[in-house]
Formats: C-alpha cells, structure tokens, sequence
C-alpha cells in the first residue's frame, strides 16, 4: 500500500510539474526548488502521533473549583474533542478549507493543480491549494519561519500522506480545530469561541460558526474587531459554499448573514497576584529540602517544569480560600487606616499545612515585594518562642527560674548589655512578659562558649528544623530578640509545628495536578517530620497560652484555646503577632513594605505586637472560628517537667537554696497590656525582687550548695 501510494504521488507530482511547464513555456525556474528536494520526500512510512504536539493553556483553581488565572506562554490554546464541536462549525470548516477533506488521502491533486496555474500565472506563490491535513501538518510538524514556497509545499504533501496512514480523519480534524489561530491571541476554535462570545463551541449559533471557519484564512486582515467589513464578506463567503455543499439552505444562510459580529475580544484570565505567583514559584522551582516536590512531578530541570505549567494544558488545584482572603482583607481594613503603613496577613490550616490565603496589605501592580514569602522583617520578640522551644528540647522546665534585670554578656571588641528591670521570673512568666534580658540568659545558657553563640546555633539549629531559612540568621544571643530577618510564611510555618504537637509539614500550595488528559500527575500527600516530642510541644503551648491570658498579646483572645507570641522591634519598624488555635495558625506584620523604617515617620506611634497586629489577628481568627467546634490543646503532663532550676548567662544550675514552692507571686496586668521591643530590651516591671531576706540554712549535707550543670538534661520523652 506505501508503495502504491509512493508511485501515485511521483506520477502526479510529475504530470503536474510537465503540465506546469508547459504552461509557463519552459521557464522552469519556479519548480526548480521543488524537484531538487524531491529525493527528501521518499519515506511514506505512517507518522508518529506523539511528534503532532502544540501549546496548552493551563488552569489554576482555588479550593472550591473557581477560576483564578490562565497559564500559557505564546499560545492560549484549549483542546476539546471532535464530539463537543458542533456539526454547523464543522462543515463550515470543510466547506470553505477542503471539501473534499474524507474523499482526499492527504492531497487533493486537482487542488494543487488549480493553486499551481494560479501561481505560474501571477508568477509567485499566491495561493496554497493545501488540504486541512497539509494545514495541520504545516502549523504543528514544521517550522514557521520556513519560506512558503513550492518546495515547502511537497514536503508538506508527503508528510501529510504519511500522516493519513497514522490516525483517522476525525482524529485529523479535532487536532486541526484544536491548534489553527483564529485571532486576538486565540489558538483553536474552544479559546476563539471564548474571546469573541464568552461561550463554548456547542453553543454557536450558525452565524458565529461561519466567522470561525471565515477566520482561518487571515485571521488579522479578517479581525471582526478591527475589520468587521472585511469579516464579514468573507463570512458571506463560507455561507455560500455551506449552501452549494448543502449543508445548509440558502434562507438559513441569509438570517445567518444578519447575526452581528463581535464588537471586542474578551482578554484571556491571565490575573496575575501574590498568590498565583507563588503557586508558579513552587511550580518552577524544585525545594532541595523537601523530598516528593510538587515541582519534582512537573519535570527535572526548570525548562521541563515552565514547558509543563505553560504548555502543557494542566489543571492545578490549589489551597487558596477565597472567604478567607477576603476577611484577611477586611480585618485589616478594619483596624489599619489606609496609607503607607501596611499589615500582612498569611492564614495556614494545620491539618496539612494548606496556604489558604496570602493578603500582603497592598495591590500586586504597586509592588511586587512579598513579604511573606519572600526576604521578611525583623520578627522582635515573636523569635522568643524559637529559643523557648530549644531550652524545652534541651530538657529546661516552664518552672526554671531566670533573672529579669540586666544582664551583660561579653563580647570580642565590645560586651552587649540590655537593659531591664524586673525580679525573678519563671521561664512561663519571661514569655508571657517578653522579657527581653530572660531571654538573653536563656539563648545564652544553651551554650555558654563562643560569647554565647554555641547558645545561639542551637537556637538557630531549631529554626532550620522548624522550617525557617536559616541563612539570614546570625547566631549570636540577640538572635533571641528577632534582629534578623525571616518571611512571614516561615513563622507561621515554625509555630503550626507547636500547634501540631512537634511535627513539622512544609506549607502546601497546590493539592493535585491534572494532566490534559485527565490523569492525575501530582496529588499532595503531606508526611510530616517530628521536630520536638510531644510533651516538649504541648507545654510550649501552655506557655504561649499565657501571652494571651495574662501577657503582651491580650487583645488577641478570642475566648478559645489559643497561644501565640507578640513582637515589636527597634525605632518601632515593625509589629507582629504570630498565634494558633488547634484549627489555624495566622500570622500578622505591620510596618513599611518599601524598606525597614520607622512607622513614627508616617504618624502612627508607640505601635506593638500586642495592639494593631493582635487585634487584627483577633479580627480574623474570630470569624473563621465561628462554626468551627471548640477543640482544647492536649495539655502536657505536668509530673514529668523537670524540676525547675536557675538559668543564668552562664547556663542552667541546680542551687538548694531555691523555693520550693514552683510559682512567683502574680503580676498585676494593667488594662492596656505592656508590650516589648527588640531594643531597647523590655523596662516592663513584671515581678518585685525576691526578698532580701536570708532563707533558712539547709540540712546538713556533703553537697556543695550550687553545683553548675555543664550538660542539660534531655527532657523527657
């Protein structure tokens, strides 16, 4: 059969280049090009499918099925099957392109025939003759740029036989309608039908199908946008050749001829915000941290992965919660007037770490700045809870005692010193507090050596396990109060551990990915990583809780089970509040997005942690809790906190002489909570001295009174 179908086409490529010749009275120049590539068009074996490729558009969509935006790069193209094409965009598409389309095994010889005169008489390539299969072979199987002339055309002829013997007509057909342009950026007649009416192919009306069919002859000469003269003559045209093809009647022709053309061209879904361009970040970008990538699925080199995300034809399902976005929003409205100063807002779900909205406080077009996601702030006193979480790992009880004066720790070239002025505290009351000098004795005494910074790595060492870059970090003790920078995402990340009991997720964007086909290439399967032990977790929890219950961060109680941390750093740059219920965690940052500058400077003063970030926080949690149950902490198991000792800058010490009794007095809690700052340290008085009294001697004992403890015990499992 390939033979037959071989000598066929030397034959009539050869009565059809003599006849030609003839015509033109041996000037020969013009077929030349065409029979010196005629040895290159000798294999006749079927084509392979797989090599017909073209662009497909790709769809996001937020967690309830919405539309969010359209991923293509040149071509925004959506395939559709030959089923849901309907019949009178069809056989306008055959009457007026190749009427002989299920006659023809590729070519129709008398087509080129009747091209070929045309173009000996005018001297030049005029007109092509080429049959629908020829056309899908030249916009998928060739290069565009290659010049059209007749020995283009032969070897297009000879692909197209080939081709034939490869798939079937329709199947032919439906690729053709799915990759020919049709103008205003629309590639196949699903994304055409789209841009010009806002509905699918099955809905066409005949009139409307006749303008597509019209359209594949020049789609820019013949825009009914800019041209609806010219669309409309040759909309005209293929009603005609519907008629004489009898598909249609001349009356049905006519009332078709009176349907008005498109006015405009709908622009195709291509929104572009913070969080649809984090969804293509995590697309794009493979996370060497994390095993069984969302973008590992897509392909092995980024190249692969933007192929797939904007031409593959993909459906992304993503995490994003629209209600949500919109009472981060408007919580932020609420509070924070309009103007330079801004507040972010990022919501998690701690069931799997799903992002269910990113509301960064200002409109993508202004800046495109993430500060969630991207370098961050400085978090104040809010990193306390990192360090609290690595002295619990390392076996410190909520019951330890910290000094809350002023501490100097020395340092090479010159010693750091903060400045504080309360008493004694337990390490429950330094948090709750935010003391800052309890924490420099804290952070320190995980690792007196190096100047306190064997301290500080340990510290940091925790808030690369808890999911917080730790590049930007700088070990050394003022680490504890935030003085380095790190994204909101990454915090809010770190404390849905604590809510999570000690098991670490990374934060999920996308849930699953589908293929054009239908086949499910990627669905989300968080396995989780236990970072602290259970009971390490649970008591962070209690002790966070008193942030809110009786510590800096009271305006952000929502009558729940709740913890957070509150932070507010130098020259009042930047304000934050990071809390969780067992349900969320969000976290919330105020300040300038342009640079790290003092919100003094655009009239907002003494702003806290504990104030606009906490009430905003307040805001939003309150209605998302709303029909949600009240689900308590799992509280941790008091027996088995170690027994509480003396932290000091030096490290963590057993004394006799201690209380017995494992509570301080209570603090008074004013109305209006005290809050903290990074620097200057914290001047909040949170409790009185101890007493000055010298305490009873102990009983007779061998032991020294105060015996230091170089290596903490590990806490219990």
């Amino acid at each position: 059969m390939r033979l037959v179908k071989f000598l066929r086409f030397v034959v009539l490529f050869a009565i059809t280049v003599a006849v030609g010749a003839a015509a033109l009275g041996g000037s020969l120049a013009l077929l030349a090009p065409a029979g010196a590539e005629f040895k290159d068009v000798t294999d006749f074996s079927p084509i392979d499918p797989a090599t017909i490729t073209s662009d497909e558009t790709s769809f996001m969509f937020d967690r309830s099925g919405n539309l969010m935006t359209e991923l293509f790069a040149e071509e925004d193209r959506t395939p559709i099957t030959l089923e849901e094409v309907p019949q009178n965009l069809i056989d306008a598409v055959i009457a007026i392109e190749d009427r002989k389309f299920y006659e023809h095994e590729g070519v129709d010889w008398n087509g080129v025939a009747r091209a070929l005169f045309q173009n000996l008489d005018a001297g030049e390539v005029q007109q092509g003759g080429s049959t629908i299969t020829q056309q899908l072979v030249k916009v998928t199987m060739t290069d565009p740029k290659q010049d059209r002339d007749l020995q283009t055309k032969v070897q297009e002829a000879a692909v197209a036989i080939r081709l034939e013997d490869a798939i079937t007509k329709d199947e032919i057909l439906e690729r053709y309608l799915n990759v020919i342009y049709l103008g205003n950026g629309a590639y196949g007649v699903q994304s055409a039908a789209t841009r010009y009416w806002d509905k699918d192919p099955k809905d066409l009306t005949l009139g409307e199908a006749a303008l597509l069919a019209a359209l594949i002859q020049a789609p820019e000469n013949l825009n009914p946008v800019t041209h609806p003269d010219r669309a409309a003559r040759r909309r005209a045209l293929v009603l005609d050749a519907m008629v004489e093809t009898n598909v249609i009647t001349q009356v049905e022709a006519d009332f078709a001829n009176l349907e008005p053309l498109p006015t405009q061209a709908r622009n195709p879904d291509k929104k572009r915000d913070f969080f649809t361009t984090e969804v293509i970040e995590v697309l794009l970008n493979d996370d060497p941290d994390v095993e069984g990538d969302v973008a590992e699925y897509l392909g092995a080199t980024q190249a692969a992965r933007y192929n797939a995300v904007f031409r593959g034809g993909l459906t992304i399902h993503t995490t994003y919660d629209q209600l949500i976005d919109f009472i981060a929003l408007s919580s932020v409205k609420e509070i924070l007037p309009e103007g330079e100063v801004v507040a972010s807002v990022v919501v998690i779900d701690n069931k799997d770490l799903s992002v269910r909205a990113m509301y960064p406080g200002f409109d993508f077009s202004e800046l495109e700045y993430n500060p969630i996601t991207t370098t961050g702030r400085q978090t104040g006193s809010s990193f306390k809870a990192i360090t609290l979480a690595t002295a619990l790992d390392a076996g410190y009880s909520p019951r330890d005692r910290v000094g809350g004066n002023s501490v100097t720790i020395e340092r090479p070239g010159e010693d750091y010193t903060a400045d504080c002025s309360s008493g004694t505290l337990t390490l429950t009351n330094a948090i709750a507090k935010s003391n800052n000098c309890a924490f420099i004795r804290t952070i320190t005494s995980l690792g007196p050596g190096h100047f306190g910074d064997d301290g500080a790595e340990r510290v940091k060492e925790m808030a690369g396990k808890l999911g917080i870059d730790t590049s930007k970090l700088d070990a050394v003790p003022a680490m504890t109060l935030g003085t380095s920078d790190t994204n909101m995402l990454d915090m809010a990340e770190a404390f849905a551990t604590f809510a999570n009991e000690g098991v670490h997720l990374p934060p999920m964007f996308v849930t699953k990915i589908e293929g054009p086909d239908g086949d499910v290439i990627y669905e989300a399967d968080q396995d989780g990583e236990r970072v602290l032990q259970p009971q390490d977790a649970r008591t962070l929890t209690s002790m966070l809780s008193e942030v809110v219950k009786s510590g800096t961060g009271t305006r952000a109680d929502i009558g729940r089970p709740q913890a957070g941390k509150t932070g507010t750093t130098d020259k009042n740059s930047d304000a934050w509040f990071v809390g969780y219920t067992p349900q969320y965690t969000v976290a919330v940052w105020m300040g300038y997005p342009h640079a790290s500058r003092s919100m003094n400077e655009f009239g907002i003063n003494n702003v806290q942690g504990g104030r606009q970030p906490a009430l905003i926080w307040n805001a939003i949690m309150t209605p998302l809790h709303r029909d949600l149950p009240v689900v308590e902490f799992a509280a941790p198991d008091e027996k088995l906190w170690p027994t509480g000792q003396r932290v000091t800058e030096h490290g963590r010490e057993f004394t006799r002489d201690f209380i017995s009794d494992d509570t301080v007095p209570p603090t008074t809690t004013s109305e209006v909570p005290p809050d903290e700052t990074s620097v200057p340290p914290d001047v909040t008085t949170v409790a009185p001295p101890p007493p000055t009294t010298t305490p009873p001697p102990p009983p007779p004992t061998t032991t020294p009174p105060t015996v230091p403890i170089t290596a903490p015990p590990q806490s219990v499992p």
